[in-house]
């Protein structure tokens, strides 16, 4: 801060342990993700699994264009002005309602349009909705990335695919 001695023992102790905490939530999700997928595969078969795949690389095609680089500029823009962080994620935060809900919209009308089968077009849509979530807990992640505090996030991405998991476990 202003008035301070830059202390750069205090700075690199910081970031390392920023890093340790995000690693660990990393590596969290990643083995919590690991465990879900192959229960899905080995519950769902050979055939269903390249369904649900197909129908969250469908999902994930739109979702690209519900953030657009926003939560980027919320996490730089807010990090060297801090004082404005809340105003920049209520901002981002306004921009991805609008821009998921015709992200959504243009989802669910491909679905229509391409002529795929009901199942299927409830199944992308089910993962669409987890997509849009997906994409706001991101704009939040980033807010917090202004206020340096990571280990909300570490333990939001595990806690989130957990919550992923036990949905999913259920609605199989």
């Amino acid at each position: 801060q202003y008035g301070q001695p830059f202390n750069s023992g205090n700075i690199m102790s910081k970031t390392a342990k920023n890093t340790i905490v995000m690693l660990g939530g990393s590596i969290g999700q990643k083995l919590v993700s690991l465990v879900y997928f192959t229960f899905l595969a080995r519950t769902l078969g050979k055939s269903l699994t390249g369904e649900y795949t197909a129908a969250l690389a469908l999902s994930t095609l739109f979702v690209v264009f519900v953030d657009l680089g926003l939560t980027n500029v919320l996490i730089r823009n807010g990090a060297q002005e801090k004082d404005r962080a809340e105003d920049l994620f209520s901002c981002v935060f306004s921009i991805k309602i609008i821009t998921g809900f015709l992200s959504y919209v243009s989802l669910l009308l491909t679905c229509l349009l391409l002529k795929f089968d009901a199942t299927f077009i409830l199944l992308v849509s089910i993962l669409g909705v987890t997509m849009l979530v997906d994409s706001f807990h991101l704009s939040m992640y980033g807010y917090l990335r202004t206020r340096s505090q990571l280990q909300f996030e570490a333990l939001g991405m595990v806690g989130s695919q957990i919550i992923t998991l036990v949905i999913g476990t259920i609605c199989l």
